[in-house]
């Protein structure tokens, strides 16, 4: 059964989830995690889309970002 659609409201908050496949870690070396983050800061940057929450560990990183009534 697919999953009903998210709701688009302005201002929900949503949450990005990367996870490395059997709890791997994502990232080959510092060099490669330095380049992800620099990556999300532009695109967030760049969207002007806001940064609620942040976590991470070796294998997986979580974001919540608030909409302010734009489509995700």
């Amino acid at each position: 059964m697919p999953r009903q659609s998210r709701i688009d409201a302005p201002g929900a908050l949503y949450h990005l989830i990367i996870r490395g496949i059997e709890q791997k870690s994502i990232f080959k070396d510092d060099a490669d995690r330095n380049e992800f983050i620099e990556r999300f800061e532009s695109i967030f940057s760049e969207t002007s889309t806001p940064l609620a929450a942040i976590s991470s560990n070796s294998h997986q990183y979580l974001f919540t970002i608030s909409m302010r009534g734009k489509r995700p």
